[in-house]
């Protein structure tokens, strides 16, 4: 029932929000959104505030991404069911994607095991609002499945309906972001809400958890 109700204050928090502040995008423009916020469903990232934001999430993001978009070049462990993830890379995402660095638990590097998944996780954004601070507030969709006739899941012209696929839109989640201090064309994320449209655990409807396994010892 909470769930519900959340879902129902989501619609509505669109529906009021819908003519407000919104920024007309291009084509380019929202693909490349689709893309960015991708990067954080992909990695099952869950639901964080300003306050909530700490260290094993920007850890667990960090493996994750490095994991899925840097693979061919990780080196595996010695019995080969790992990967070696270094800090380096790590702290080049989360600095790309969130503006800061893991400060605890740091290790010269990381191990993660070796998954094998067809799961495709991706989002598509709805909308996007200024806020008027120098931040935005983003609207979108989290789908989860697998198509071989899908050849680009962010592109904006792409319909999913007709994709003869197995996609489901598993949650909507709504973000604050502003630019980057660093490069003024690319994004940091603030704050990330995730309401899913199943269940209240975190899992995707193909049953992969919203975290992904890492060792820290």
């Amino acid at each position: 029932m909470k769930r519900i109700i959340w879902i129902i204050i989501f619609v509505g928090l669109c529906a009021v929000l819908s003519a407000k502040n919104e920024i007309k995008l291009n084509g380019a423009e929202i693909k490349n959104l689709n893309i960015f916020f991708s990067n954080f469903s992909e990695a099952h990232v869950t639901s964080f505030d300003e306050n909530s934001l700490n260290d094993l999430i920007l850890l667990k993001f960090g493996i994750r991404h490095v994991y899925i978009n840097k693979f061919s070049i990780l080196k595996d462990s010695h019995d080969n069911l790992l990967k070696v993830v270094p800090m380096g890379l790590i702290d080049a995402a989360t600095e790309k994607y969130f503006g800061k660095k893991v400060l605890s638990n740091r290790k010269k590097e990381y191990l993660t095991p070796v998954a094998d998944s067809d799961s495709n996780v991706f989002s598509r954004v709805t909308s996007l609002h200024d806020n008027q601070n120098g931040t935005y507030t983003a609207y979108g969709v989290i789908y989860s499945g697998v198509s071989a006739l899908l050849r680009d899941p962010y592109e904006p012209s792409t319909d999913l309906d007709k994709a003869n696929d197995e996609f489901s839109a598993d949650a909507d989640f709504v973000a604050v972001i502003k630019k980057s201090e660093i490069n003024i064309t690319r994004y940091i994320i603030l704050k990330y809400e995730v309401i899913s449209r199943y269940s209240t655990e975190d899992t995707f409807s193909d049953g992969s958890a919203t975290n992904f396994e890492l060792l820290l010892d």
